[in-house]
Parts: C-alpha cells; sequence; structure tokens
C-alpha cells in the first residue's frame, strides 16, 4: 500500500484498511485482540451495533504488531456451516500524517447493517489528525489473516497448522502465531532480493538465484524475476530438488513480463519445520 497526499484536505473519519466493511460484514466476532511479536497487549469483548466507534484508538506498538478478530459467528443466510477467524499482520508501516510522522492505530467500530448487528476492524490515524497536508504519505504492508475457527473444520495437508488449531483454536494466539512464526528472514547469496512480501521476490543474474531462508509459516511464495525463458530451471531446497507434482508440472508458476521481455517464475515453498533452508534456482 502507497498512498500520497497532493492536496490539503479535512476528514471527519478517515478508514486506512477495513476487516469487514461499512456495507458488508457477513461474521461477527466476539472478541479482539490487539498484539506484537511477545504476544497480546490488550484483548476485549466486542459491542455490536450502532454506528459508532466503541473503543478509544488503540496505538499499534512492537516490531509486528497484529490485531485478532476470533470467537466469530455466523450470522443470517450463512448461519450453517464452518467459519473463519480474521485479523491482520502489520508486515512494514511508515506514514506521516498531519505532518508528523504517524504510528498505525486501530479502533472498533460498532456495525448495523441489514438490521444486523456486527462489528469492524478499522486502522485509522492517530487521534486528534483531521487533516491531510501535502506530502503526507502512508507506505505499508499489511497482511490479512483468515484462520479456521476450529481444528476439525481444517482439511488440509498442513499438519503443524492442524497441531496449533487443536491447542488454541479460536484465540488470539492463532493470529500472533501467524505474526511471529511467518516472519521471513533472507539472506542473498546471489541475486537481487526485491521485497519479502506478500511473495519473496529475487531478480535473477543470469538465470539464477541463491539465498538462505529462516522463518515462514505452511507454503511461503518465492517468485524469481527477470528469466530469460519460461521453462528448463529447477528449485533446489538444500541441495534437493522441489518436486510437488500431481498432474505434471503442476507445482510452480511461470509468467510472461512483456515490458521487460522476460519471465517469471513462482513456487510454494514449505518451511514449517523451523530451520534454515538454502534455496538455489538453476538451470
Amino acid at each position: 500500500l502507497r498512498l500520497d497526499v497532493r492536496e490539503a484536505i479535512d476528514f471527519s473519519r478517515f478508514v486506512l484498511f477495513q476487516i469487514g466493511a461499512d456495507t458488508y460484514n457477513s461474521t461477527t466476532e466476539r472478541q479482539m485482540a490487539v498484539g506484537n511479536e511477545t504476544g497480546v497487549i490488550k484483548e476485549w469483548n466486542t459491542q455490536w451495533g450502532g454506528d459508532t466507534y466503541r473503543t478509544a484508538p488503540l496505538e499499534c506498538t512492537g516490531r509486528i504488531p497484529w490485531v485478532s478478530m476470533h470467537e466469530g459467528v455466523a450470522r443470517g443466510q450463512a448461519s450453517e456451516g464452518a467459519i473463519a477467524n480474521r485479523g491482520i499482520v502489520i508486515r512494514a508501516w511508515k506514514a506521516r500524517l498531519g505532518g508528523k510522522d504517524a504510528a498505525p492505530w486501530v479502533a472498533e467500530r460498532g456495525l448495523t447493517r441489514h438490521r444486523l448487528d456486527s462489528s469492524t476492524l478499522d486502522l485509522v490515524p492517530p487521534p486528534g489528525i483531521t487533516r491531510l497536508e501535502p506530502g503526507d504519505f502512508i507506505e505499508a504492508t499489511i497482511e490479512h489473516v483468515i484462520m479456521p475457527q476450529f481444528a476439525k473444520d481444517y482439511y488440509g495437508p498442513n499438519e503443524a497448522l492442524r497441531k496449533a488449531l487443536t491447542k488454541d483454536e479460536n484465540t488470539w494466539r492463532m493470529i500472533h502465531r501467524e505474526a511471529a512464526g511467518n516472519e521471513r528472514r533472507v539472506e542473498m547469496k546471489s541475486g537481487v532480493l526485491e521485497r519479502i512480501f506478500p511473495a519473496i521476490t529475487i531478480s535473477t543474474v543470469d538465470d539464477t538465484a541463491e539465498f538462505t531462508l529462516a522463518g515462514g509459516l505452511g507454503y511461503v511464495p518465492v517468485t524469481f524475476e527477470g528469466l530469460s525463458r519460461p521453462d528448463g530451471f529447477t528449485l533446489l531446497i538444500n541441495d534437493q530438488p522441489l518436486n510437488q507434482v500431481v498432474h505434471g508440472k503442476d507445482f510452480w508458476q511461470t509468467d510472461d513480463d512483456a515490458a521487460s521481455g522476460t519471465w517469471t517464475r513462482t513456487y510454494n515453498v514449505p518451511v514449517d519445520d523451523a530451520e534454515t533452508h538454502v534455496l538455489r534456482l538453476t538451470k
């Protein structure tokens, strides 16, 4: 996310990111929590409805701020079957609002829509800021997490996730696990690191790249850019070829970058063992 302010503007309400929406919110969570990489800072019972803010803004502090919306209850037509809890992880944040450096803040807003009460989670400017000035900006990476509510609802292949759900289902701890566990640390040996989220993106040199990866949960997407051709590559993890074949070459994706005349290739790399991995793209 990158927002730049070119002209001064006054506002009465400014929401930078919202879980749920003023016009649509299909589930309702009975609890919210705010924390960072060290754990939870505050947890509270939500207050649905009213089209008004139910909490004062809370500053998001720490290296990896996160917000959890848990103990969800399905409403209306979606009242049967499994649902998910929700949350966000703020992976990167830099902002100037009202002419001053600004941290991210969040607040619960009670919502009434179609005669159903719920709450949204709003990412908002710091208290007291009601005007944006030229030169203000926000540059952020925000991860939106959709988390199975209960272990019995999850039918995928990730045993580490299933084990975590069995222990901490329907609590803020699952979003905290995502925030701390999915912190990715990359050290390049060859190639250029362009970004770490949403996918680790590497610019290759002579169609090759090598780096070490620590951290990550589940399957971490890795994209290699600047390739001279669409095929003929192998990804080695700790010197072993990655092979997730089910139907032919279906475990990687190649895309044409028409502007540069090159190709990109994306893999989903399993990294649930908490070890450091050496990844090397070869031709």
